[in-house]
């Protein structure tokens, strides 16, 4: 796998199936096609898991969506597919998700020109936890058990750890955030943040909190780890935050976009500058090949 060869997409824009799986890999066929390629899962939702006995929906806010697993007869299981979605953390696998578009939607193409195998991006998701429920077969006679996960927009956690990140240690009172200051020992924060990696097996109530909640762990021991030194240039912390803590951010090594969940080798402690430089500078790419080598490495003295 390579895991240079990170996909990016645009969240609304329509994409043809067939063209991700010629770049990326994976099955053509399935709802959820975990890529041999690159470090990624695609699941695709729709009206076809109607006849399976379920539909994927979003919760109110439109942050949370439960989507069921895959298998159509009988009770699904946590293999396959579904345990892709849910080890996807442990794994290092970024987790996207695509929405089929009827061939009405693509009435635009060229006459004679097919209009099937589009699908629109919604967005990068984050498995916060399954339940498991009960559902009518697709003969609509037997009862079966479904998994149903509930995946969260990468975005809607990065907000809260913006909104934590400018407020410092402390608990911010706008969005009842955890303190990001490190407390313990190293070991025992480095602990914490690779069980933080497992989901969970019970709905929650605030799925968007309890993820936020889980990577506020990496984002912790990430921080202590740096212990004040930007983990690129070298650099001590360009300030200290109000609370006395050394400003830095925290970089996502394998992801187009900081934010949310992630492994304690896939994240690292830099300074403003650097994160800016990797994201938009020139040589970006290449500043973060290398960050990813120091991490992995760092990390596996720790093993």
């Amino acid at each position: 796998m390579d895991h240079n060869n990170i996909p990016s997409f645009t969240e609304g824009k329509i994409y043809k199936r067939g063209d991700i799986h010629d770049k990326f890999g994976g099955s053509r066929q399935s709802g959820i096609s975990a890529s041999r390629q690159a470090p990624a899962i695609f699941i695709f939702t729709g009206e076809s898991g109607k006849q399976y006995g379920y539909e994927d929906s979003w919760d109110a806010a439109g942050q949370v969506f439960t989507y069921t697993g895959e298998g159509t007869e009988g009770d699904m299981t946590m293999t396959g597919g579904n345990a892709a979605i849910h080890d996807h953390v442990a794994d290092g696998r970024a987790l996207h998700l695509f929405e089929a578009v009827p061939q009405s939607g693509m009435a635009h193409l060229p006459k004679g020109e097919s209009r099937k195998g589009y699908c629109r991006y919604v967005a990068e998701m984050q498995c916060a936890g399954f339940i498991v429920s009960k559902g009518l077969d697709k003969k609509q006679t037997l009862l079966r058990d479904l998994i149903q996960f509930q995946l969260v927009r990468v975005g809607a956690v990065q907000e809260l750890e913006e909104k934590a990140s400018s407020a410092g240690a402390g608990t911010d009172e706008a969005t009842q955030a955890p303190q990001t200051s490190p407390k313990g020992s190293l070991a025992d924060l480095r602990a914490r943040a690779k069980a933080a990696s497992t989901s969970p097996t019970k709905k929650s109530n605030d799925a968007r909190r309890t993820l936020y909640e889980r990577s506020q762990d990496v984002v912790r021991y990430a921080l202590a780890r740096a212990s004040g030194v930007c983990e690129g240039c070298g650099g001590a912390a360009p300030f200290a935050r109000k609370d006395g803590t050394p400003y830095l951010e925290v970089h996502h090594v394998d992801r187009v976009s900081d934010g949310g969940l992630d492994l304690p080798q896939k994240v690292a402690a830099i300074c403003p500058t650097c994160h800016r430089m990797i994201h938009h500078g020139a040589d970006g790419s290449e500043l973060n090949d290398q960050l990813r080598i120091r991490i992995a490495a760092l990390e596996a003295k720790y093993d």
